[in-house]
């Protein structure tokens, strides 16, 4: 539905780039001081082989964490960046406009709640989340996807987090769209360009679930 309406694109362009953006900056910050800071260090004491090793081996490490990366930035804009475009798939596929307005310290807080809950769950699985070919890694990030593409929906029903963490469990078709949402937060570049449709996905969950 995104990709072949082209009213909807003019809501994905915007909170697109702010996500593109930040995790670029991120990355950027993290190869022009952070990773040649370490392998430098490295390469002072072991010398210039190891401090190559400690590069690449850097390197490594944040391609395989940049999937938690960019679902920790997806938390924390997931229930206001995306209002716009759920509420628009939502109108074009029922044809009904649910639009609950919150107050901005309940947002504000909402926001707050899914934050702490991806820092935790980020830190979980890139200590551990690798192990068993990956499958912890897929279903915490499925997980955290499951709540955060539906996360405007619920909002615009005038539900927060809480709530919603209770309602997720009863949609049709949640355990396919965990795994799917898992598998593609944790692919680089393709989670950026997935993410619109993830949430028209998660929001038409949300709705056929009202209906």
């Amino acid at each position: 539905m995104v990709l072949t309406t082209p009213r909807l694109w003019r809501f994905i362009v915007q909170p697109m780039l702010v996500a593109l953006g930040a995790f670029v900056s991120i990355a950027a910050l993290v190869f022009w001081l952070v990773v040649p800071w370490v392998s430098q260090r490295v390469e002072s004491v072991a010398g210039s082989l190891l401090g190559w090793a400690t590069f690449g081996l850097s390197t490594l490490v944040f391609v395989l964490s940049s999937g938690f990366l960019f679902l920790l930035l997806v938390s924390f804009f997931s229930s206001t960046m995306w209002e716009k475009l759920s509420l628009e798939v939502e109108l074009i596929a029922t044809g009904n406009r649910v639009e609950s307005k919150l107050p901005i310290s309940t947002i504000i807080a909402d926001n707050v709640a899914r934050g702490l809950l991806a820092v935790m769950l980020t830190a979980i699985s890139l200590c551990c989340g690798w192990i068993l070919f990956g499958i912890p890694a897929i279903l915490m990030a499925g997980y955290l996807g499951l709540h955060d593409y539906t996360a405007a929906a619920y909002l615009r029903r005038g539900l927060t987090f809480g709530d919603q963490r209770e309602r997720v469990f009863k949609l049709h078709g949640w355990v396919g769209f965990l795994l799917l949402a898992g598998v593609l937060t944790l692919l680089p570049v393709v989670n950026v360009l997935m993410l619109p449709c993830l949430v028209a996905g998660g929001t038409l969950m949300v709705a056929e679930s009202d209906v």
